[in-house]
């Protein structure tokens, strides 16, 4: 909690260098959300109550993926009401890795039992989004749990019981893939999981001694390692897999032709080795404090090899050092790491080996995606995070607050909900404001963009919505006023100088477009 608080704080003061602060407070926000959900999880959930959290967060998933398949269509990539096809596939993952390790550490008959029954759906719901980024999260979740398990023969053959009916559900969907055939297989592959499940404490009573058991790691420990050496004999070695994968993860991914599991084999990085370029040459540009929140995108505008437009660095960790310097990154790993601490103190716990596999998951795939910026993935990952530090908490060491700490932490939380409605608010006006102009409703844009430049002071969007609105009534002039007030307040935004230039004339069209130009030199406009 004190780690995500600081890199909150340390977010909100790269205000102090970054070119403008309208990115960094919106990114200040984001994080601010995410401290006061976890603190208001961890005030109400204890370690008695830690599996009904994970329990919770399992649902919200199912929930997700289920309308994601309701609307899947058979063609194309599964992205559900997330919006992106790779969000959804990391949030069934979360669910995924949630439903295994439940099923393994918990003791209610009925709970285990749907525990297994909603994982062909989460599975299928992750193959559908053809997410590759996703079944390697995966697989790091699932690695995680086995090292965090206090019993992990038992917990392999869970893993074991429990991928069967999902690995059956995806050789029976295949391709192309129709809504009564996805149907009829989730339907019945989840009725022979829900069976397995009910069956599952018979088999538990299946014994091995320690001989036994030494003999049955031995034999994974050695298919799996046959397996590893295999594939790689097969591919040519390690040398030649590691310069395949590194000359094919520049490229462009490979033309499909509407055969979406050619994507799943392809290593390309869609784009992602130029996005990591840019965020370490802005990196080594400004290496003490970073380029402020949020100035990725305006360093990919200035430094991007291609057209493609993106907000993202698509790797939490680089677009962090790249925006707030070592020390943002800092804080970050230790929000990541304090958990893994955790689950290791607290092996054991029925809510560790799934809570801390989910987050690993998550923080794993975090490296390849923008899944921060999405705030149903980030919560739904700390909640995780959050179960595993409720359960390594010691009863003991619990102690009710003295009446001054109740006082600052209420006090806190005030400031910190006030801040929330303030920026609700302008954030709010400002949409409708853009949604308005769309609809060429000027008048109401120009209203809504003065009300959110009201709530909005330190911002340079509410000016240029409110200017663009001018501009489309036909008041150039007062269009100019507003884009050059914006631009007091960040001169590196080119689409300002862009839009200055529509409003304006002569020579000083031409200086607003050849200042736009140098900050986007590949803009189409």
């Amino acid at each position: 909690m004190v780690a995500l608080a600081g890199f909150a704080a340390w977010t909100l003061l790269s205000v102090l260098w970054s070119s403008g602060s309208a990115q960094p407070v919106l990114a200040f926000e984001r994080v601010a959300v995410y401290f006061l959900a976890l603190v208001a999880v961890l005030l109400v959930t204890g370690p008695g109550s830690s599996l009904g959290l994970l329990a919770g967060v399992l649902a919200g998933t199912v929930l997700v993926s289920l309308d994601g398949l309701f609307t899947y269509v058979g063609s194309g990539r599964l992205s559900g009401p997330v919006g992106y096809a790779n969000a959804a596939g990391i949030l069934a993952v979360i669910g995924l890795l949630l439903a295994l390790g439940l099923a393994a550490n918990t003791r209610g008959r009925y709970g285990r039992a749907l525990a297994f029954g909603v994982l062909p759906l989460l599975a299928v719901t992750v193959e559908l989004t053809f997410s590759r980024g996703s079944w390697v999260a995966l697989a790091a979740g699932a690695s995680v749990a086995v090292l965090v398990d206090a019993r992990r023969l038992h917990l392999l053959a869970v893993l074991a019981l429990g991928l069967a009916a999902p690995a059956l559900l995806l050789w029976l969907v295949g391709s192309p893939v129709t809504g009564l055939r996805l149907s009829v297989a989730v339907a019945t592959c989840s009725a022979l999981a829900l069976a397995i499940g009910c069956a599952l404490p018979e088999l538990e009573r299946v014994r091995l001694g320690a001989r036994g058991r030494r003999a049955v790691g031995a034999v994974v420990l050695v298919a799996a390692s046959a397996a590893f050496v295999g594939a790689l004999a097969a591919a040519g070695g390690p040398a030649k897999v590691v310069s395949r994968a590194d000359r094919s993860f520049s490229q462009p991914p490979p033309a499909t032709g509407g055969d979406l599991d050619r994507r799943l084999l392809s290593v390309s990085g869609d784009n992602r080795a130029d996005y990591w370029r840019v965020a370490w040459r802005e990196t080594v540009r400004h290496p003490l404090l970073g380029g402020g929140a949020g100035s990725f995108a305006r360093y990919w505008l200035l430094l991007r090899p291609t057209g493609y437009d993106t907000q993202n660095a698509h790797n939490l960790y680089l677009e962090t050092l790249a925006e707030l310097g070592p020390v943002g990154l800092a804080f970050l790993l230790a929000v990541v790491v304090i958990p893994v601490a955790a689950a290791r103190r607290a092996r054991g716990h029925p809510a560790v080996t799934a809570g801390a596999a989910a987050f690993a998951a998550y923080a794993v795939h975090a490296a390849v995606d923008w899944d921060f910026q999405l705030v149903v993935i980030s919560l739904a990952a700390l909640f995780c995070a959050a179960a595993v530090l409720v359960s390594a908490r010691s009863r003991r060491r619990e102690q009710p607050l003295r009446p001054i700490r109740r006082w600052i932490g209420a006090a806190g939380l005030a400031a910190a909900a006030a801040l929330a409605i303030v920026a609700q608010v302008g954030n709010s006006a400002l949409q409708q404001s853009r949604a308005a102009l769309d609809r060429d409703d000027p008048a109401r844009a120009a209203e809504l963009a003065g009300r959110a430049e009201r709530w909005q002071p330190w911002s340079s969007e509410p000016l240029e919505a409110l200017g663009e609105a001018q501009l489309a009534s036909g008041r150039p002039a007062a269009a100019r006023a507003r884009f050059r007030q914006a631009l007091a307040l960040d001169r590196s935004n080119a689409s300002l100088w862009l839009d200055l230039a529509d409003a304006s004339s002569g020579p000083a069209r031409s200086r607003a477009l050849a200042r736009a130009k140098r900050l986007d030199p590949r803009s189409p406009a």
